[in-house]
């Protein structure tokens, strides 16, 4: 405990200036150098410092305990993934702000409030708390700092600033032993959305590791799903399945419909792969049928564009229907990869040659350029190459050597 800390807590809580609060007990310099806990000071003018603030030094030893065995619940209710907890605790504390600034746990309050806001989705919530943490920055204690870094950590994940997340991480990597499990996840989720697999697969498995000596079955999905998800990026097909079927199986145990869901799409996107067309055909009309029921529109969207991908590849003739069905809920602007891919394949089913030609060059093929998307950039240049009567613009030669540049790339 800081008591340094929790007077300056108390005395901005107050609207106290260091003067107003220091006058007769001590000097500014010296009340200062206490709050920043660069100085100890006798218990007497501790409890004169104190009393003005409305407590005291006995009762901030017993209210501090128990306030942060509090917080310590709500952390252990988020690193578990029961959310229902921790929404309940949340409730109880959310209008207490005074009482644990009152008791000296202040900053772990906000803390634990900007960890649990981030985690539910809730990123704006926690731009006030950010404003006092970063004003209480010269007072929070080491683990307190470790926390902010931490916490800092996840709302850049939020943001997708993966790069930024991965120095925060970092930071505090081995320096917190009761989140180290949480922070490994992560951090191993940051280097796959960079594609920096062998880091990612790495802390993937030491965070799996330490969720299972700590039988944290949520957790557990949660990294099964990452590695699967990684093991498919990598091509590594058999291995992603035995990783989502694991996720399927312990999810219906604990009657989990979210990671069941995701890791059926997954489990049907393997199958797809592995030319098990009828199988992962009727996973993805499962999970539409699911996702349609509880009105979750993008993660719809997900499985009807696997599933209208599958048809199309397959030449089957409802492959059309799908295709204008996600044409309907996309725009270049948004869901804007499935657009252009999908857009590209109405033109071809439809043998509108020319429009095609005109719709590779102008829009399809600089898009996927741009946003570095090589297996929809090299069909699109198959399809040029094929059309290439429709139009004078397409230089056979030309496209060739963009391939091989992009190949050596």
């Amino acid at each position: 405990m800081d008591i340094g800390q929790i007077i300056k807590l108390l005395r901005i809580n107050k609207g106290l200036t260091q003067s107003e609060l220091a006058e007769d007990i001590c000097s500014i310099t010296h009340l200062s150098k206490i709050e920043n806990g660069s100085k100890e000071a006798n218990e007497e003018s501790l409890n004169l410092l104190l009393e003005r603030l409305g407590s005291s030094y006995d009762q901030v030893f017993i209210d501090y305990g128990r306030s942060r065995k509090q917080l310590e619940e709500l952390d252990k209710e988020l690193i578990y993934g029961n959310f229902k907890n921790a929404d309940e605790i949340v409730s109880s504390i959310e209008s207490k702000e005074e009482y644990f600034i009152y008791v000296g746990t202040g900053a772990l309050y906000y803390l634990s409030l900007v960890k649990y806001y981030l985690l539910v989705d809730k990123v704006s919530k926690t731009d006030s708390y950010f404003t006092i943490l970063n004003k209480l920055k010269k007072s929070l204690s080491t683990e307190e700092l470790k926390k902010l870094q931490f916490v800092r950590g996840l709302r850049l994940l939020k943001e997708k600033d993966y790069k930024a997340a991965i120095i925060k991480f970092e930071e505090c990597l081995d320096e917190l032993p009761q989140n180290k499990g949480e922070i490994y996840y992560y951090y191993a989720l940051c280097r796959g959305q960079l594609n920096q697999f062998g880091e990612a697969i790495e802390f993937a498995y030491k965070a799996l590791d330490i969720f299972r000596t700590l039988y944290n079955y949520e957790r557990i999905n949660h990294c099964n799903l990452l590695l699967g998800i990684i093991l498919t990026q990598l091509k590594a097909y058999t291995k992603a399945g035995e990783y989502f079927n694991q996720t399927i199986y312990h999810s219906k145990l604990m009657n989990d419909k979210r990671s069941e869901m995701i890791a059926m799409h997954n489990f049907g996107r393997v199958l797809k792969k592995n030319k098990q067309y009828q199988e992962a055909a009727e996973i993805f009309q499962n999970c539409m049928d699911y996702y349609s029921k509880c009105g979750q529109e993008n993660e719809f969207l997900h499985s009807l564009a696997e599933l209208a991908e599958l048809q199309y590849s397959q030449g089957i003739d409802t492959a059309i229907e799908l295709i204008e069905e996600i044409l309907l809920k996309c725009s270049p602007k948004q869901n804007s990869h499935y657009y252009y891919l999908f857009k590209t394949y109405q033109y071809n089913l439809k043998n509108q040659e020319r429009d095609l030609a005109r719709f590779l060059t102008s829009h399809a093929i600089p898009y996927f350029k741009d946003n570095g998307k090589n297996d929809q950039l090299f069909y699109c240049y198959k399809l040029l190459i094929e059309n290439r009567h429709a139009t004078k613009e397409v230089c056979v030669e030309q496209i060739i050597n963009e391939i091989i540049n992009k190949v050596i790339d």
